[in-house]
């Protein structure tokens, strides 16, 4: 069977839930060219193949959906954090599909990039909480924040390039996590894989400690956002921020540490005693705890 937009023209909405049951040549197909929205959600255990340049949006509560949707081109949007359930699968089989998350969504569901030349996507604002494999790469734009949650294991790696990605899971596989210019990154997770930060870093969640197993370099023009709690040395990844390098740790001329006060100093007291004695070199914070060297 298949559903559509007829044309394409404004978005069109099926309020109705959509039973999907078939698989292989019996698939429902969603041909999209515009945008069409199935607000009355899906149910069954079959395959619904995406096709079309346009926007697909997932509503209303899919809890029971144990099939796969299978993105092969255009835009699948996830609007509500039941729209899709952890027993449903995403099968991305193209190059520049998108993926994104509106109304603060959280996806579980586990997300397979196919292919070499596989090219996710990712947009919007919410929780990407299940686990994502495969030979593609992930790719995050868009100026809203995305956390992930989940276990990430691709053989092409992952760019942010836009907004802000918390990594709060883990990043594995073949490839690299790269931060560019306009991206940044943050969160309480771990990278497996090597890193180069061009962007900015604000590692934890207010504060925390970020882990590399491999190595992390920050590239001319990066920006590390250190935020500190209290008049204190004590509590790393609690009182203050701290990053875990288990490889080699480069700094490029012209990468910058800048201190930044949680709740406008708050609990920091510059009347304190604590700020009249030498807190430099190994009396201070241990921003870095690296097992590698250092360069820069």
């Amino acid at each position: 069977g298949s559903v559509g937009d007829a044309g394409g023209s404004g978005s069109q909405e099926i309020l109705a839930q959509l039973q999907v049951s078939g698989n292989a040549a019996d698939s429902v197909t969603a041909n999209v060219s515009g945008n069409l929205v199935l607000s009355g959600g899906l149910s069954g255990a079959g395959n619904l193949v995406k096709t079309g340049n346009g926007e697909l949006t997932l509503g209303g509560n899919s809890s029971g959906f144990t099939g796969t949707v299978d993105l092969t081109e255009g835009a699948l949007t996830i609007a509500s954090s039941q729209a899709l359930g952890s027993g449903a699968t995403i099968q991305v089989s193209s190059s520049g599909s998108t993926l994104n998350l509106a109304n603060a969504s959280r996806l579980d569901a586990p997300i397979t990039l196919s292919g070499l030349e596989t090219v996710l996507i990712l947009n919007g604002a919410g929780i990407l909480g299940g686990a994502m494999t495969g030979e593609g790469s992930l790719r995050k734009e868009g100026s809203g924040l995305t956390s992930l949650t989940g276990a990430i294991n691709l053989g092409g790696g992952v760019a942010v390039e836009a907004g802000v990605m918390s990594l709060d899971g883990s990043i594995s596989g073949n490839g690299a996590l790269t931060v560019t210019t306009g991206g940044t990154l943050m969160g309480s997770g771990t990278a497996n894989v090597t890193t180069t930060i061009s962007g900015m870093h604000s590692p934890g969640n207010s504060p925390g400690i970020q882990i590399f197993t491999e190595d992390l370099t920050y590239t001319t023009g990066s920006r590390i956002i250190w935020e500190l709690n209290s008049n204190t040395l004590d509590g790393r990844g609690t009182n203050y921020d701290g990053i875990d390098v288990s490889g080699n740790l480069t700094f490029d001329v012209g990468s910058t540490i800048e201190l930044s006060f949680i709740t406008d100093f708050a609990n920091t007291d510059w009347y304190n005693n604590f700020w009249n004695h030498d807190i430099s070199g190994t009396a201070g914070w241990k921003i870095f705890d690296v097992e590698g060297t250092v360069t820069g």
